[in-house]
């Protein structure tokens, strides 16, 4: 089994400022692409405007973390979390009366390739849910449910940044873990997908998005005016 080398990982346990004279974006942006990033923060009120990111996983706990994708909302909660995509761009913000703690588990590109080929390598993703040997994974950006070995990895990761640098081997080996057991959960969405009543994988695929578009809306907006204009 592939194990990420243990320096390949790095915490952010305060919220940056990119409104912060001088501030680098490009050179903050490079941390991620260089290195598998924690981000463990606390805040009640804290906001970014719109900015790159690489695959994630992104949580909340005691409150919500709003996030937004061009017109699409996810509110990350104790009892959801999200998939962002690398190279996609979202803003997000924190608004509450008490602090909320951010959780971020980020992803490089390299390491994705590497838990890829090793499962390619062990045969276990012959059923391949759409993840073409060579080529960028695409999971489903959608909201997420606590539970099971998802809630047991985040968990544990929670548990091991507190001490960080004690802990990076443990860190990294979690990580493996989480990324193997988010591959092979895109098989079972694509059995969800195949159940959209179309003739296409692709249309089905289209149509499966759009659907959890819509959910997700609706679960994180409900307190505003849900009308059906913003749901189509």
């Amino acid at each position: 089994m592939f194990i990420p080398a243990a320096n390949n990982f790095a915490l952010i346990d305060k919220f940056p400022r990119f409104d912060t004279p001088g501030f680098d974006i490009d050179a903050y942006n490079e941390t991620f692409r260089r290195s598998n990033v924690i981000i463990n923060a606390h805040s009640s009120d804290v906001s970014y405007a719109e900015h790159w990111g690489c695959l994630s996983i992104k949580c909340a706990f005691g409150g919500t973390e709003m996030y937004k994708i061009s017109d699409r909302y996810y509110a990350v909660t104790d009892d959801a979390w999200f998939i962002c995509n690398e190279g996609q761009y979202y803003s997000s913000f924190i608004a509450a009366k008490k602090p909320v703690e951010s959780f971020t588990i980020n992803f490089t590109s390299a390491l994705v390739d590497q838990v890829k080929s090793s499962l390619y390598a062990d045969a276990k993703l012959i059923d391949d849910p759409g993840f073409v040997a060579g080529a960028s994974c695409e999971f489903v950006e959608k909201l997420y449910s606590h539970g099971g070995d998802f809630r047991n990895s985040i968990t544990g990761l929670r548990v091991l940044a507190k001490n960080f640098d004690e802990n990076r081997g443990a860190i990294s080996e979690s990580y493996y873990q989480l990324l193997q057991n988010l591959m092979f959960s895109q098989r079972h969405i694509l059995n969800e997908v195949r159940k959209v009543k179309a003739i296409k994988l692709s249309t089905q695929k289209e149509l499966y998005k759009r659907l959890h578009y819509a959910k997700d809306y609706i679960e994180s907006c409900y307190v505003e005016d849900v009308t059906l204009e913003k749901l189509a």
